[in-house]
């Protein structure tokens, strides 16, 4: 069986290969030239990276060689958000089959903040907060503005979300009908997140997490297994309302008296750490095979980073709490050399520094998608 994964630039790819690690051949494709997963294909004569067009600046480009590689592949695991292109790619019925993704009406409905709740199941106990979509300044609610959470509809990492912000504040956005933004009742409690592998309606393997030690408080770097049998329920009715097929993960607060959904991602993200050891795919049988024994406890991004987390949560822990919870994980960047490191993280920094952004948005400068039609 030959596998197609895309975006090696992020970690959640090293553990997709993990998943298919009985493959006969693995592609990994991808805009940067040293993307952190692509440097497994040195060490594995089965798994080849293939640099292509960004999707962002050059979708001719983009479509053009992803229809090729897609023709090549059995089967095709989109991860980060260069998914939203790949749902522009003109592709015939049978080639789009191979898509382990969503159609595009439903895969663009849920990454807009405001629209995604139109997909939820209402008969679950878990909570949607209110939520109002916002045009313009005018249709603020500035009598709840201390209270709300404001973010554009289209955001990432956390970014330019504002939270409980003061009126001269939200006087400076720049809101509007091409440019929406949501204002979303703030709810204070414990962040949960989920991550689910589903199977045209049917939920193949899920988890539940704790997000811990977070950079730039948003993006966690540790994971830890929760038991939530509301947010299972949840997600399992959320699959059979759209008979979703690819890959679903919510973030959630509980605020002790209930839990409330705020945001939906239908791509890869960091609960499949978790899942990778137990989950396989048979591509003889086209289905997924998941063993909830096997689900790992606890996955941190990487343990070298302990001290500087031992650093941020100091008020919280002592040193020794936050090293026994890195010790107690599973590294996922364990197998790749401190030189591959500095040169994936270099080229991020090259860019963020040549473009004049943050390191979080070089990121995914190249792939984001934000609404607009390539």
């Amino acid at each position: 069986m030959n596998i197609l994964i895309t975006s090696p630039r992020a970690p959640v790819v090293l553990d997709w290969m993990r998943v298919f690690a009985d493959a006969d051949k693995t592609v990994l494709c991808d805009s940067l030239r040293f993307p952190l997963a692509a440097f497994a294909a040195r060490s594995n004569p089965r798994v080849r990276y293939c640099r292509i067009p960004p999707p962002r600046y050059d979708f001719a480009g983009y479509a053009a060689a992803m229809r090729g590689l897609v023709a090549e592949a059995d089967f095709v695991v989109p991860t980060c958000e260069d998914i939203f292109y790949l749902a522009h790619v003109p592709l015939s019925e049978s080639e789009r089959e191979k898509l382990f993704m969503p159609p595009r009406t439903l895969l663009l409905g849920l990454h807009d903040k405001w629209r995604f709740f139109d997909y939820l199941p209402r008969d679950t106990a878990v909570r949607l907060p209110h939520t109002r979509r916002l045009a313009s300044a005018d249709d603020i609610d500035w009598a709840a503005a201390g209270r709300s959470v404001f973010k554009p509809v289209y955001s990432r990492f956390g970014r330019r979300v504002l939270v409980s912000p003061r009126p001269d504040a939200l006087e400076n956005l720049h809101i509007s009908a091409a440019e929406p933004w949501v204002q979303q009742q703030r709810i204070a409690g414990k962040p949960l997140c989920s991550y689910a592998v589903c199977e045209r309606g049917r939920v193949a393997a899920q988890v539940v997490y704790d997000p811990m030690y977070l950079v730039n408080g948003s993006a966690s770097t540790y994971f830890r297994r929760a038991d939530e049998p509301r947010i299972h329920d949840f997600v399992t009715e959320f699959a059979v309302k759209n008979t979703f097929h690819g890959q679903a993960a919510f973030d959630f607060i509980d605020d002790g008296r209930g839990i409330y959904v705020i945001e939906c991602n239908p791509r890869a993200t960091s609960g499949i750490h978790l899942l990778a050891g137990a989950l396989s795919y048979s591509g003889s049988l086209k289905s997924w095979q998941f063993n909830p024994e096997r689900v790992q406890t606890n996955a941190a991004v990487s343990k070298k980073m302990w001290r500087l987390f031992a650093w941020q949560a100091r008020r919280e822990k002592t040193c020794r709490e936050v090293w026994a919870d890195y010790a107690a994980a599973r590294d996922v960047l364990a197998d790749i050399s401190a030189r591959d490191l500095a040169l994936s993280m270099g080229e991020l920094a090259w860019i963020a520094w040549r473009k004049g952004i943050a390191l979080s948005d070089a990121s995914t400068a190249d792939i984001e998608w934000n609404g607009d039609a390539p």
